[in-house]
């Protein structure tokens, strides 16, 4: 049996689950919600695809009637289900804890907190599986699914997460912690998508004069491997967190040829389709076409370009040194002449107050 977790959705009247949600819970058998819809619209939605069983959160209005905690029966389990906002304890898995004390069940789903929470207490599974719509503090949009077949043992409980807040996540930790060199980002954020890998660790940027682009595999080791990345006259070493480096290696096969020379290897780009990339390798692998050299003859000069016009002097030899003293000597001219007529613009005007006084 496949069981869908979820809780603190907090969606007003017009809004839907995000899209990541909906394409896991297509093939659950049910659907659990821990309180705090804040629309009964949701559980309308939820019950198109499986039974829905839900109850009360603090942010619930009186219009959502639901019972304040439940017991719910899944095969061979009997799963509690409670907001976790009431009860006895100091935070919310103790007060959910608490609230089932009296009670035969196996797992206990609770939400209130908005973060994600696994933990086995005195054979009892205490569940949470944080907000697929309101995070909060932590870094990832989540919900929970569970199964309870017989091949995956009593019960077996997950979180999913939004894979496009994983990406963002990762981009804007490169960007913040580490530098980067020009187009890499696009080559990790290809990288990162793979299933296999963990997280991307930037290293130090160094200056090289080689004009190779691309990806080249280093060695790997017990956590990981080693990538060097090369573009625009810099090169940067990066580390890839995985417990699967051969699959690393395929990818930057894949991605950048080995066999590919540097002036190929240039033109392809990580977001370029296959077709597109091996069009490139079918053109740049093309025979070079042989031309033959053939020295060109001399032509002759003709008279009029063999003669060239004197450039006429300005200024004679002995005064060639004195071009700067003749510039401060025509300053001064302009200066004292300036001079001048100010002393004879204040003559008349005294000459013309004598003559109104007069």
């Amino acid at each position: 049996m496949h069981i869908a977790v979820l809780s603190d959705t907090h969606l007003r009247k017009g809004k839907s689950l995000p899209s990541f949600v909906w394409e896991h819970i297509s093939q659950v058998d049910v659907i659990l919600h821990a309180g705090d819809l804040t629309h009964i619209g949701v559980l309308e939605e939820l019950s198109c695809i499986a039974p829905v069983r839900a109850v009360r959160g603090n942010c619930d209005g009186w219009d959502v009637s639901l019972p304040d905690h439940d017991i719910i029966e899944c095969g061979t389990l009997n799963i509690g289900l409670i907001h976790g906002n009431t009860g006895k304890g100091k935070n919310t898995p103790d007060r959910a804890y608490s609230s089932f004390a009296d009670s035969a069940v196996n797992i206990i789903v609770f939400g209130h907190s908005h973060s994600p929470y696994l933990e086995w207490r005195n054979g009892i599974l205490l569940f949470n599986p944080g907000s697929p719509t309101d995070k909060r503090r932590e870094q990832y949009f989540s919900f929970g699914l569970m199964d309870n077949s017989a091949r995956a043992g009593p019960s077996q409980a997950s979180l999913l997460l939004n894979p496009e807040e994983i990406m963002k996540h990762r981009r804007n930790k490169v960007k913040r912690e580490h530098g980067i060199i020009q187009n890499a980002l696009l080559w990790l954020e290809s990288l990162s998508r793979l299933a296999e890998v963990t997280d991307i660790i930037p290293g130090v940027i160094d200056v090289s004069r080689s004009s190779e682009r691309g990806i080249v595999y280093k060695y790997e080791t017990q956590t990981g491997c080693k990538l060097l990345l090369k573009s625009n006259g810099s090169i940067q070493e990066a580390f890839v967190v995985t417990k699967h480096p051969g699959r690393v290696r395929e990818w930057v096969d894949t991605e950048f040829p080995p066999d590919l020379p540097p002036t190929i290897a240039k033109s392809i780009y990580p977001n370029d389709s296959y077709e597109t990339k091996k069009k490139i390798l079918k053109i740049s692998t093309k025979p070079a076409v042989e031309l033959e050299y053939k020295p060109s003859i001399p032509r002759r000069q003709s008279k009029k370009q063999k003669r060239s016009k004197a450039v006429p002097s300005y200024f004679k030899d002995d005064d060639a040194l004195n071009v700067a003293d003749r510039l401060d000597s025509s300053t001064l001219k302009a200066l004292k002449q300036f001079e001048k007529s100010l002393e004879t613009v204040k003559t008349e005007n005294l000459n013309a107050k004598d003559k109104r006084k007069s």
